[in-house]
């Protein structure tokens, strides 16, 4: 799943125009913030510190002292000097849009989202901080609010390629792939060839079951970067659900030589030789999953080896894998992964490929598994887990 991205720097909020000081030792002020703008942030502390010993409480200069500790990523330096002028003039923007950022970046998303929102009290069409409280609202999943955060700056104006890259993060996790698809391609439009948003609207694309514009996006990532060894095993899933088995064995395999996105293209390689009947080998592959001692992927294991076992007429065995896996996913209050073994069973029993007499049971064991637990939160699909998978 792909992250929001918004730093204070992306919303260009580090000029340093609203700091300056009406009463300091000018020319210290202004090399300090010479130095700033050449990212030489030792120096500028320094000068900044020399203008504040010399007896300035200018309001500014703290703040632009904070701004340099922020770039050195000391935050709690930084949130001293920014807190102290906010103490003294609480309605300073520039100070608590700094002090917002100093927060995200200290994981204390809430109080950001705080000082944003007193940003937009004082002025409810500042459209930057709408995109900032945006980020800071999806970073605390609050999906509906970033969502209607972005929609305002959208409308004030801003049409940038990163609100729309944002934006199409909210829309994806409420399960609106067919919106993400459109602001990945304004996106798009925007930032040509960008690789994290052509991975991106492709996992969209596959999330719809659209194969063929996926495939599309696919195809010109792995163009750009032979070595994308995600885009390369999302094609062999696309490949497998196409049913062209070469081709996804192909790319599977190249990712596996390489050590490279191991659970994922084992998984999607033990599905491959499963469809195709080659059981022996689908066990064999799929038992290099737990070697990988990955806990992400253990259901996803135990349910495939026993839908293995199951076509193999192994019932017994492949009862306790289906049990172990049901009481890790309760345990792990993983829905999202109980849903998926639910359909590959019921795929599995329109397929012939197990027997209604030990799969129903299975079937049935599951479902009242799903029955306990509570929906699941991530609003995907069966098409967009099978991606996982």
């Amino acid at each position: 799943m792909s992250s929001v991205v918004l730093t204070f720097a992306h919303a260009g909020l580090l000029s340093t125009s609203e700091t300056t000081p009406d009463r300091t030792n000018v020319q210290l002020y202004e090399e300090g913030i010479r130095l700033l703008g050449n990212k030489d942030y030792d120096k500028a502390i320094i000068t900044f510190s020399q203008a504040l010993a010399q007896g300035s409480t200018e309001i500014g200069v703290l703040v632009a002292r904070g701004r340099a500790y922020y770039e050195l990523h000391r935050y709690s330096e930084a949130l001293n000097d920014v807190s102290k002028a906010l103490r003294e003039k609480p309605n300073h923007i520039y100070g608590l849009f700094l002090r917002a950022a100093i927060y995200d970046r200290s994981g204390r998303t809430l109080d950001a989202v705080k000082d944003l929102s007193t940003v937009l009290l004082m002025d409810p069409q500042n459209v930057t901080a709408y995109g900032f409280r945006g980020a800071a609202y999806s970073t605390l999943n609050l999906w509906n609010d970033a969502l209607s955060d972005y929609n305002r700056a959208a409308a004030l104006g801003d049409h940038s390629h990163l609100l729309y890259k944002n934006r199409a993060v909210v829309h994806e996790n409420l399960g609106n792939y067919d919106l993400a698809v459109g602001d990945l391609s304004r996106s798009l439009e925007l930032k040509p060839g960008d690789e994290g948003l052509l991975s991106h609207r492709s996992w969209m694309y596959l999330c719809l079951s659209d194969l063929a514009k996926g495939l599309e996006d696919l195809n010109t990532l792995i163009i750009q970067n032979p070595n994308d060894m995600r885009a390369r095993v999302r094609r062999g899933w696309a490949y497998l659900a196409m049913k062209k088995f070469s081709a996804a064995v192909s790319d599977l395999s190249y990712a596996i030589e390489r050590k490279a996105e191991l659970p994922l293209a084992y998984l999607n390689l033990a599905a491959v030789y499963y469809e195709t009947g080659d059981l022996e080998r689908a066990f064999t592959v799929n038992a290099k999953v737990f070697l990988l001692h990955e806990p992400q992927y253990l259901v996803d294991a135990l349910f495939q080896k026993g839908l293995i076992l199951l076509a193999m007429n192994k019932d017994e065995e492949s009862r306790a894998l289906y049990s172990q896996g049901r009481s890790l996913a309760e345990k792990n209050s993983d829905l999202s992964r109980l849903e998926y073994g639910i359909e590959e069973l019921r795929e599995a029993l329109k397929g012939a490929k197990a027997r209604p007499q030990t799969a129903e049971p299975i079937l049935r064991s599951l479902q009242e598994a799903k029955r306990t637990m509570n929906p699941s939160s991530d609003a995907s699909n069966y098409a967009c887990r099978r991606l996982i998978l």
